[in-house]
């Protein structure tokens, strides 16, 4: 639902904003960790995911302040507020557009809230198998993607529609794309150097499958939350790898030091949020004192058995 509901909008907000709207997931999860799931939150956490919206931001800043609508500022891709039509033309959002489509990219992070505090209350609830959970929620995203395949129908402003009709041709042309043809003319990098995409899709999927399953084992582990947040970090890892040929080809760039700050913001908020445990309810005792621990001449009490990072 969550990938079904951010498609029409994603073609009319620029990545940088896209990277920023995203972390709304975590404003989401707080209060319904705490109304659905009973997790307690303390200062520290309320900090360390205020830190990672700084980071994002932080990191694309430099994309923000160089906002350039004039023409070639559009065609180098540098105004926040412009969008590709199907015949390649930018095209500025109106005011009314731009609260219409942004809007909606911010609701469409509504089901991946509810869809990662579910998570947690399956694999901790029911002591669920992390391997198991993986095979069902894959499943369920193909049965959706079917469900949801209508959202392709919609005529989206600037962008061509695909009627109804042309579905299953569509489909044979993806396929054919899919395994390196080139099923129509303008098609031609379907058959790029490198191999066809089916291939390095299974090597996708070999990294993909690893996430999921280590992003669930994190959650049973830890929390939603904590999950969350750590993949904000990841995200700032991939601006790393991407400054490398071997992994990105000739799309590799340097990081700026607006990415570089925002990348050390975010792992500072990973461990601002690791200096307290979140309070779980599914614990024996919780909510109850711990054990009472000095820090710098103050008390300070765990909230569960996890050790705290500062002792």
């Amino acid at each position: 639902i969550n990938a079904a509901a951010s498609a029409p909008p994603a073609p009319f907000v620029t990545l940088p904003l896209q990277s920023i709207m995203s972390n709304f997931v975590l404003v989401w999860m707080l209060p319904l960790s705490a109304l659905w799931l009973g997790t307690g939150f303390r200062q520290v956490h309320y900090v360390g995911c205020v830190l990672i919206v700084i980071a994002v931001v932080v990191g694309v800043s430099d994309e923000i302040e160089s906002d350039d609508c004039s023409v070639s500022g559009m065609q180098a891709g540098q105004c926040l507020t412009a969008f590709k039509t199907a015949s390649g033309v930018y095209e500025r959002l109106t005011g009314a557009a731009m609260a219409l489509w942004y809007g909606l990219f911010l609701m469409s992070t509504v089901p991946s809230a509810v869809s990662n505090c579910y998570k947690q209350r399956v694999l901790k609830g029911v002591d669920l198998d992390v391997v198991y959970a993986t095979w069902w929620a894959g499943n369920f995203q193909i049965l959706w993607g079917v469900l949801l395949f209508w959202v392709n129908w919609i005529p989206l402003p600037g962008q061509e529609a695909t009627p109804p009709g042309d579905t299953l041709r569509l489909v044979a042309d993806a396929w054919r794309c899919f395994q390196g043809e080139v099923p129509r003319a303008g098609d031609e990098s379907c058959a790029a150097e490198g191999g066809p995409a089916s291939t390095w899709f299974v090597v996708y999927l070999c990294f993909n499958l690893s996430f999921n399953v280590c992003l669930l084992w994190l959650t049973k582990r830890m929390s939603a939350m904590w999950a969350q947040i750590a993949t904000t970090l990841c995200l700032d890892l991939t601006n790393i790898f991407s400054q490398s040929k071997l992994m990105v080809g000739d799309a590799a760039r340097a990081m700026s030091l607006s990415q570089w700050l925002g990348t050390a913001l975010a792992s500072v908020a990973l461990w601002t949020y690791n200096l307290e445990a979140e309070v779980d309810p599914s614990q024996p005792g919780a909510g109850a004192p711990g054990p009472v621990r000095v820090l710098g001449g103050s008390a300070a009490t765990a909230a569960d058995g996890r050790a705290s990072l500062l002792e």
